[in-house]
């Protein structure tokens, strides 16, 4: 019977250490401040790869699948992330209205909010967001800057500070969204 309070321990243990990263680049965005600050957003465009895996099972704790999300009604996932993912770009890039247009071009690569079961139990959960991310110029075709493996990734809310988070108004759209956004704004604030 220790066994089974050993393996308890140690799956906590390893939930905690496993949880969300800081946000992550592989590289700074290799633009100086005043080429970023001379960019203007053009138009926004996010992928989300039908290759992507959805989870369908909302009482898995930890989903081995590529977009976890239930917050919304059934549905078109990959729309919903889509959409989630697009609102936080787009707040991102918001400070972006200098002459020179980009297009901003991101593909989905990991979206993972937590599963109705996680919500409302009392496991260590996380938010897990991966993005790549261009900066295009619309003219000319060419990526002038790019980040791939953007992690935009928080700790999520469960049981009793969920609830009380909805009471507020705070939802997991609305920390995933304000999540991607931050991320996006360091990254372009990374300049060298």
């Amino acid at each position: 019977m220790a066994w089974k309070w050993l393996l308890v321990v140690l799956v906590l243990a390893s939930c905690t250490t496993i949880g969300p990263h800081a946000l992550v680049y592989d590289r700074p965005i290799g633009l100086s401040a005043a080429t970023v600050a001379q960019l203007g957003v053009h138009e926004v465009g996010v992928i989300v790869p039908e290759t992507l895996v959805v989870s369908v099972n909302p009482n898995e704790q930890f989903p081995q699948t590529d977009i976890v999300w239930y917050e919304d009604p059934p549905g078109d996932r990959r729309a919903q992330v889509q959409a989630i993912v697009e609102k936080g770009v787009k707040q991102g890039v918001a400070g972006l209205r200098g002459p020179q247009k980009v297009d901003v071009l991101v593909v989905v690569r990991h979206f993972h909010a937590v599963t109705p079961r996680a919500l409302n139990n009392s496991l260590p959960a996380w938010h897990a967001v991966t993005l790549d991310v261009s900066l295009i110029d619309p003219a000319t075709e060419q990526v002038l800057a790019r980040i791939p493996n953007l992690k935009a990734d928080s700790t999520a809310l469960t049981q009793g500070a969920a609830k009380a988070a909805l009471e507020r108004g705070e939802t997991q759209k609305s920390r995933n969204v304000a999540r991607i956004a931050q991320a996006l704004q360091q990254w372009l604030a990374s300049s060298q």
